[in-house]
């Protein structure tokens, strides 16, 4: 029974070890640029732009301490990228749609170099969040404010966790 806590304690701290060191990415992480794209007709035509888009997440991310750059002011700077999609769904025959679906995608990517050749610069995808929002018409905008409230959140959490 003793073999078996001790066993199970060692587990339990290879694990923990391991989940602390999946968050490196955030360690001097200072500031970001965020940006917002893909906000098209059909998400216009339901009363989403992108500025309000962009204060949402303004909002949520400014509450962790970085400093957040709405445009892209530094050239090597880490990017939250937000890149939407909307796609109206019709019944067959009509002319107004009954909904829509948003595709969207939460990315954080930074510049990096390669060991062997220093003065390569690539950009590099640390960080992701997809998923698909549906909504009926006239609800768009409220359904992708509180969806794009927990992405960023998720970020921000994340963030905060893997900063200390």
């Amino acid at each position: 029974m003793l073999r078996f806590l001790v066993v199970m304690l060692l587990i339990g701290e290879v694990f923990a070890e391991g989940s602390r060191d999946d968050r490196p990415i955030y360690y001097g992480l200072k500031k970001i640029q965020f940006l917002v794209e893909g906000v098209g007709e059909e998400l216009q035509r339901e009363g989403v732009d992108r500025a309000e888009v962009t204060a949402i997440a303004l909002k949520r991310l400014q509450l962790t301490g970085l400093e957040v750059l709405t445009e892209q002011k530094e050239k090597d700077a880490p990017t939250l990228k937000l890149n939407l999609m909307a796609t109206a769904v019709k019944m067959a025959g009509a002319k107004e749609p009954i909904g829509y679906a948003v595709a969207y995608r939460l990315d954080l990517t930074e510049m990096a170099s390669l060991l062997r050749r220093p003065s390569m610069g690539l950009q590099v995808g640390t960080w992701t969040r997809h998923g698909l929002i549906t909504a009926p018409a006239g609800m768009v905008r409220r359904a992708l404010k509180n969806n794009l409230w927990g992405v960023i959140d998720a970020f921000a959490v994340e963030y905060e966790k893997g900063a200390r």
